[in-house]
């Protein structure tokens, strides 16, 4: 299994002394689809802010593609790593999308016309082209997050990390929010988010990591959402799939996806 991310014994305090990652170690896959859960205060945001170097550790190390974060690569670190925030407002800036947009490649020093291919293969990635020249602040909430995206892409990143991103989205805000985000892993791209939403987690995710207190309680296949009592330890609702197949007490066993319990329904009718 190729890396690319490796978190280790990390430990993080806000200068109040607050301590909000407790010696957090995990490895992200290359090309995955992993997902960061856990009840509020968990530590989930503050720990995806150390990916790209936004925040350093007081101790411990995190390296990117087997690369130690550090002064001397953060540059090269935040070229690789681009990350959306929870609130789109938080990162859209600019009088208009298309110049939001351009903000990333034009700190590149990249020509006018790298920068123009760029804006526009991102801005069509998110279904936003057409919207280029509107100031954000007349967008939806749906629409400021996919341009929030698009303003990462245009750094043509090898991981996208996303904080939160189906939050406050109405139901096809979400499906549009996901289709991108799997059309970002298909390309090959590491896809990293943080949720609450564990019936989504359990349909999307192939990675899973449990965070509760600053620290890792579980990590690996989506099959851990299956554990209803490790779930509950750590403050997180089991996913409805979870909770209608416990009901056929084994006998068909628990689905991680929609698609698969139907297979096992049709199983049990014919």
């Amino acid at each position: 299994m190729k890396i690319a991310v490796e978190i280790e014994n990390l430990m993080f305090f806000y200068p109040d002394g607050n301590k909000a990652l407790d010696g957090v170690s995990f490895v992200v896959p290359e090309r995955s689809k992993t997902v960061i859960l856990g009840p509020n205060g968990a530590g989930k945001s503050t720990l995806l802010l150390h990916l790209n170097g936004l925040y350093t550790p007081n101790r411990g190390k995190v390296r990117i593609f087997g690369k130690l974060i550090n002064a001397e690569n953060i540059r090269e670190i935040r070229k690789k790593v681009g990350l959306v925030f929870q609130d789109p407002d938080d990162q859209l800036f600019a009088s208009t999308i298309f110049d939001d947009v351009a903000f990333g490649p034009q700190n590149l020093e990249l020509d006018k016309k790298e920068i123009l291919r760029r804006v526009e293969e991102a801005l069509k990635a998110v279904d936003m082209w057409d919207l280029r020249d509107r100031p954000p602040h007349h967008l939806s909430l749906g629409q400021k997050k996919r341009a929030a995206i698009a303003g990462v892409l245009a750094m043509e990143p090898d991981i996208v990390v996303l904080d939160e991103p189906m939050a406050y989205l109405d139901p096809r805000g979400q499906e549009e929010i996901t289709a991108i985000l799997n059309r970002l892993n298909n390309e090959g791209k590491t896809v990293i988010v943080s949720t609450h939403d564990l019936d989504w987690a359990l349909e999307w995710a192939d990675y899973v990591v449990i965070l509760n207190a600053g620290r890792v309680m579980a990590e690996g296949d989506k099959s851990i959402l299956t554990n209803r009592r490790l779930l509950e330890q750590n403050g997180l609702k089991a996913p409805l799939l979870v909770t209608l197949f416990e009901d056929f007490e084994g006998k068909l066993g628990i689905p991680t996806s929609l698609k698969e319990a139907k297979q096992k329904l049709k199983k049990i009718m014919l």
